[in-house]
């Protein structure tokens, strides 16, 4: 007897990821290496679903002069702490996730990033040519004294990420970067609110005194939300951007090419995207799109 068509299962829709890094013209010109840095983990090795991301950018200046050391200590600490939870409770309820969210996640993130800056130090101490180039000045001088007391400042970053689990999505940042989402029905969000800092040009970082006191989280469940389009970038991609309305209507045309062209077309205009965005802003540029596609779907 054959199968009723409308009871045969349904392929079901998996985390898949695309991300691009590119170098900024100014670092181009400077000699600098890509300050950013991204990261994702599928969520157990049977499952090839990136459904683990993580965004850092480092910032970059004579004084935060390891930073790139930074934002790549910042994704793996990120990584390392969401695997060890969602591996552990993989059907951990929305309460118990939201419990992690607001009381463990950031403070294991922040001590493990410590702890591995730490390591990296007590590896690779300082040299003189890195402390050399701090003395130029007075100014220059008193923050060579200052990071002597506070060798961490050297890796300073920011960190975005994006944690799926079994009916949840958690959302955590410090300091700037953006997190967009688009559901099932277009709409699109920001889970997280927009940094406020007195100063326009800076941001709070992982290397601060008291980096939980900026942290900014939030938990959708995936019931109510019907998300399927998570976009992660440092801030080098928004900047291009003449307006936040400009940014977001950019990311809800990415995930309608996604919706109407598949993956391979998604791909190619975002890596077209970020190319263009770096000639406006500048600065390293750094994007990842998690999207939801069956395996059937190009």
């Amino acid at each position: 007897m054959a199968a009723d068509p409308a009871s045969a299962v349904r392929p079901t829709p998996a985390w898949r990821l695309h991300s691009i890094s590119v170098l900024g013209p100014s670092h181009e010109k400077s000699g600098l290496v890509n300050q950013d840095a991204i990261g994702a983990l599928a969520v157990s090795p049977e499952s090839s679903d990136a459904r683990l991301v993580a965004v850092s950018d480092g910032h970059g200046d004579s004084v935060h002069f390891r930073s790139e050391r930074g934002s790549s200590l910042a994704v793996r600490a990120a990584l390392e702490t969401s695997r060890q939870f969602v591996t552990s409770t993989a059907f951990a309820s929305a309460d118990a996730v939201r419990r992690w969210a607001d009381e463990v996640q950031g403070q294991e993130i922040v001590k493990r990033w410590r702890d591995l800056v730490a390591d990296d130090l007590t590896a690779w101490p300082f040299t003189t040519a890195e402390l050399a180039s701090l003395t130029t000045s007075e100014a220059d001088s008193a923050r060579a004294r200052s990071l002597a007391l506070h060798p961490i400042r050297a890796y300073g970053a920011t960190l975005v990420s994006v944690t799926v689990t079994a009916d949840c999505i958690v959302y955590c940042q410090i300091g700037d970067g953006d997190i967009v989402t688009v559901s099932s029905e277009g709409l699109v969000t920001q889970p997280l609110e927009d940094e406020s800092h007195p100063f326009s040009n800076m941001t709070s970082s992982l290397c601060d005194t008291d980096p939980l006191r900026s942290r900014r989280a939030s938990v959708q469940e995936q019931g109510r939300h019907h998300t399927e389009f998570v976009l992660l970038a440092s801030d080098g991609y928004s900047g291009a951007f003449e307006d936040k309305a400009s940014f977001l209507s950019t990311v809800q045309a990415l995930a309608e090419v996604f919706r109407s062209g598949g993956t391979a077309k998604l791909r190619a205009t975002l890596d077209q995207s970020v190319a263009k965005a770096r000639t406006f802003s500048g600065d390293d540029t750094t994007v990842a799109v998690l999207y939801r596609a069956p395996d059937s779907m190009p």
